[in-house]
C-alpha cells in the first residue's frame, strides 16, 4: 500500500491543503464533550453522532475553510505537548477519517485532493 494514500484510496491531504466542515453537520458542545450530528435535509441522524477527544475537538474548531493544515498543527504545538511529527501525522489522519465519513471536504480552491 502507499503511504501517501489512505485506505479509502483517496489521495492523502497535504499539510498546505485546507479544509472545511461539511454543511450537513451541527456541531454541540454538552459538558466539555464536543458532538457533531450528520443531517440530511431537516432530519437529523440521531444513529451517526460523533463525539470528539480534547485534542480532535481543538483541531474541529479551526476546520473554518481559511486556514491551512499547517497553521492548525502549529496551533496544535502550542496547546499540547506533541511533537510536530506526531502532529503532522495525526492531523494528517483524522482529516483522512473525517472526509471518508463526509465530516469534513476540502475548501473550494484549496487544492486538496476530493473527497471520496
Amino acid at each position: 500500500m502507499d503511504p501517501e494514500q489512505p485506505a479509502s484510496g483517496a489521495p492523502r491531504p497535504a499539510l498546505a491543503d485546507v479544509y472545511r466542515r461539511s454543511t450537513t453537520v451541527a456541531t454541540r458542545v454538552i459538558a466539555d464533550e464536543t458532538l457533531i450530528v450528520p443531517f440530511r435535509g431537516t432530519l437529523a441522524s440521531l444513529r451517526q453522532i460523533f463525539a470528539l477527544n480534547p485534542v480532535a475537538a481543538f483541531v474541529w474548531g479551526r476546520i473554518d475553510g481559511a486556514t491551512s493544515l499547517t497553521a492548525i498543527v502549529d496551533a496544535v504545538l502550542e496547546r499540547f505537548e506533541v511533537t510536530r511529527e506526531e502532529a503532522e501525522a495525526d492531523l494528517l489522519a483524522l482529516i483522512v477519517e473525517l472526509a471518508a465519513i463526509g465530516l469534513v471536504e476540502p475548501a473550494p480552491g484549496s487544492g486538496a485532493p476530493p473527497a471520496p
